[in-house]
């Protein structure tokens, strides 16, 4: 069984990005003074990530949608967002 280092380092440089998006995103909440009504829950923002993550339509180098042009990362957090193939919707 080979060594699976250079996925382990890949696994741990994805964790930190996300880590690194989620402070980046309180701290502009916070300077900007907006309501947590506008993001999604974590639960649901990850769900969401992980559909867009799974689909055909994601360009997997930019983490951009083929159909929208939108980031997913960030998209999958915004409480209104929805996906264009309705793989998943606003909350209410």
């Amino acid at each position: 069984m080979g060594c699976n280092c250079k996925r382990a380092r890949r696994t741990e440089r994805k964790a930190k990005s996300y880590n690194i998006l989620d402070a980046a995103s309180d701290v502009l909440k916070s300077a900007l003074g907006i309501d947590d009504d506008v993001f999604a829950p974590k639960d649901i923002a990850q769900s969401r990530l992980q559909s867009c993550l799974e689909c055909e339509k994601l360009v997997r180098a930019t983490k951009q949608c083929r159909l929208c042009g939108c980031f997913v990362v960030a998209k999958t957090k915004m409480h209104k967002a929805s996906c264009p193939l309705g793989k998943w919707g606003a909350e209410s």
